[in-house]
């Protein structure tokens, strides 16, 4: 194991973007990895020992903090504090039985390689398919995550929105023999000459539901083009007659194939991260945050220093840095 590349006093929090790239992220060692995850927030490298408040290091080959610090006690007897914890306690690894080497690894394949990536994984790192699919939940839930954090309307005056629906899913066959359908829905909105753009699951395909996404996602003054006004039926709506007179939001339908050639384009990319037979209805939000992410940030050097950002701001450990020694440190 190499010496660690960072002192006491360089270990700071990256605020300023840093770029590793694939072969990097591989070749990286214990040590190495957890500089990065100390740099980025995810790991802490002191806390305070919640017996005796006594200031902890961490220590790295067995990832802990254990308190040594010695104390008087009755009849003048001198005790040592008992306090031990571990250091993936409320983080992004804690209750993961995957090393930590292999799981960073497993970021890595995860947010620089297309899928299918599943098998790959099991035979090089010998995990358990179960343990893959829930880790894959896990990253995507700090996808969804970085998508709410960064959402914003599309379009304003003068600029078009291509807006176009999806379908995912297929017929599951039970032991039965019978076949039973799990299909979902998805719309999707593209802004002209940007890279603006949001694609959102829907729970009805009603004029309700697009309603309230157009107004959640799009600015008043914009011109949307989509096939789906009649498809929803929303051209005698009410809603959406005062909708357009009040924002000023032009609805539009496609007059050729090319109106909407964009948003489809984007849509063939989110079916490219949707592998396989496809995927569940309640894991289809976390396929499309896994699309939107890796569409914002596009530099794929840059996508495992936002990916550890997003994890420190949503699972912060539980620590708080001593300012003070109170105690007799016992090493």
């Amino acid at each position: 194991m190499k010496n660690s590349v960072y002192s006491v006093e360089e270990i700071k929090l990256c605020t300023e973007s840093c770029s590793k790239t694939f072969p990097q992220c591989l070749e990286m060692d214990l040590d190495e990895i957890i500089d990065f995850l100390l740099k980025h927030g995810v790991l802490k490298l002191y806390i305070d020992c919640k017996k005796c408040h006594n200031k902890l290091k961490l220590n790295r080959k067995q990832l802990n903090f254990k308190c040594y610090a010695r104390y008087s006690h009755q009849k003048k007897k001198r005790k040592q504090c008992t306090f031990f914890q571990s250091a993936k306690t409320g983080s992004f690894f804690y209750k993961s039985k995957i090393d930590l080497v292999t799981h960073f690894q497993m970021i890595a394949l995860f947010l620089f390689k297309r899928g299918p990536r599943q098998r790959f994984i099991e035979e090089k790192y010998g995990i358990a398919q179960d343990s893959i699919v829930k880790s894959y939940l896990l990253y995507r839930d700090i996808f969804i995550y970085i998508n709410e954090k960064f959402e914003t309307k599309l379009g304003g005056n003068g600029k078009v929105v291509e807006l176009k629906e999806a379908q995912f899913g297929n017929c599951r066959v039970r032991k039965d023999g019978n076949r039973y359908p799990s299909f979902c829905w998805a719309i999707g909105g593209v802004e002209r000459g940007s890279n603006n753009c949001f694609f959102t699951k829907i729970e009805m395909r009603n004029c309700e539901c697009l309603l309230a996404i157009i107004k959640k996602l799009i600015l008043p003054g914009t011109t949307i083009i989509s096939d789906c006004w009649k498809l929803y039926n929303c051209t005698n709506k009410s809603d959406f007659q005062k909708l357009s007179f009040e924002s000023d939001i032009k609805l539009i339908h496609p007059k050729t194939k090319d109106d909407l050639s964009i948003v489809e384009e984007s849509w063939a990319d989110v079916r490219s991260v949707v592998m396989g037979k496809g995927c569940r209805p309640n894991h289809l939000t976390g396929y499309l945050a896994e699309y939107l992410f890796k569409r914002r940030y596009l530099d794929l050097n840059e996508r495992m220093h936002h990916f550890f950002i997003a994890v420190a701001e949503l699972y912060e450990p539980r620590y708080s840095v001593s300012t003070n020694l109170k105690y007799e440190s016992g090493i």
